[in-house]
């Protein structure tokens, strides 16, 4: 069970979010071509306007559907390949039990949390 969630946030912490900046950045292409200022991320009016923040809201929420269908795919079709990855990166605490179920339940998301939030945050905001 360990090796799957560990699996899991791996693809989260790399797959998903090439995957995200991909699709924002396709986003900003999409909106700098068609002029549609309400889909530019960060920005919501001045004064800010709530129907602006919710389009954006939405449109990310789609965007990070699609990504996760993609990594689920991605993940389905290689199964085998991104266990054998997740056990040999877990290796050198696997047969410490308590060390491992900390590692994979705390520490790991922690800064894979940490890190995917700073990088799409970078690209998203204005």
């Amino acid at each position: 069970p360990c090796i799957w969630y560990f699996t899991c946030l791996l693809i989260d912490a790399t797959l998903l979010l090439f995957t995200m900046s991909l699709l924002l950045k396709g986003l900003d292409w999409f909106v700098d071509r068609t002029e549609i200022e309400e889909l530019r991320h960060g920005e919501y009016g001045d004064p800010p306007r709530r129907r602006i923040w919710f389009l954006q809201l939405v449109v990310y929420a789609i965007l990070l559907f699609t990504a996760k269908a993609f990594c689920l795919c991605i993940l389905y079709r290689n199964a085998d390949f991104f266990s054998t990855i997740a056990a040999f990166l877990l290796r050198p605490v696997m047969f410490h039990h308590r060390v491992e179920l900390v590692f994979v339940m705390l520490i790991f998301p922690f800064i894979t949390s940490i890190v995917n939030y700073w990088i799409i945050d970078q690209i998203i905001k204005a």
